[in-house]
């Protein structure tokens, strides 16, 4: 059962059919977050309520593809984990698979950090799927939710004065993990390079990726190049 502020708003379309049709939407977006950690989706809630969105909580992901279909929901924020495995891929696919919401936005969002950095990579950018690791905070959360709905779809080809000077907000550390990435190293290479666990590099991976709002390494790699951060090739030297 849906909450009963949900009503007025059943026959409304989805913020990108509202923007695709010429009108400018008078609405809030309306965000449904599916966890079934209730003090974490409180928190997203509370965090996501105000920023000015719409937000309901949905604990289990069995309701979430019908909740999504039904009410015209803009962005879905889910976990990964529900009882009893990795459920958050099923409500992609039942999502993906529905020509009703197969543009609906989605965030994984999940404290499954490695499972996250295996798998985000192979999922693909015109499928509105984006991948954050819990473990970044709320803050990260409320800057990614706000570049999904404002619909910049980061690609190659983008403007590269609208992240002049971007570098500046990432750590020494970061910047560090930013020219690896551009030279090709693997979570588990940077694990490896900076003596750290892997799961601490993937969150490196993602907190650099949600900072220059890109949506994968090889965006980052090309972010890097323009700028000028890639470690220029070693001389090979003679024995």
């Amino acid at each position: 059962m849906l909450p009963t502020r949900y009503s007025p708003y059943a026959s409304r379309p989805p913020l990108a059919k509202r923007k695709q049709s010429g009108v400018t939407p008078h609405a809030r977006a309306r965000i449904v977050v599916v966890d079934d950690d209730t003090v974490m989706a409180a928190l997203a809630r509370q965090s996501l309520e105000s920023e000015g969105y719409e937000v309901l909580v949905q604990q289990h992901w069995e309701d979430a593809h019908r909740i999504v279909a039904q009410f015209g929901v803009d962005l879905v924020v889910l976990d990964l984990r529900f009882d009893p495995g990795e459920m958050g891929w099923r409500v992609v696919d039942q999502l993906r698979f529905d020509v009703n919401t197969r543009e609906t936005s989605i965030i994984l969002w999940s404290s499954a950090v490695e499972v996250l950095a295996a798998r985000g990579p192979a999922l693909l950018t015109e499928d509105h799927v984006h991948v954050l690791a819990k473990p970044l905070g709320l803050d990260a959360l409320s800057v990614l939710v706000a570049h999904v709905l404002n619909g910049r779809r980061t690609t190659s080809t983008r403007d590269p004065e609208s992240l002049e000077g971007a570098h500046v907000d990432l750590t020494p550390r970061e910047q560090e993990v930013t020219r690896l990435i551009a030279r090709g190293y693997s979570n588990k290479q940077l694990a490896e390079e900076l003596v750290v666990t892997p799961g601490t590099a993937a969150n490196h991976v993602a907190h650099i990726l949600s900072k220059l709002a890109l949506a994968n390494r090889t965006q980052v790699a090309m972010w890097a190049a323009e700028r000028g951060l890639v470690d220029p090739p070693r001389p090979e030297t003679s024995c």
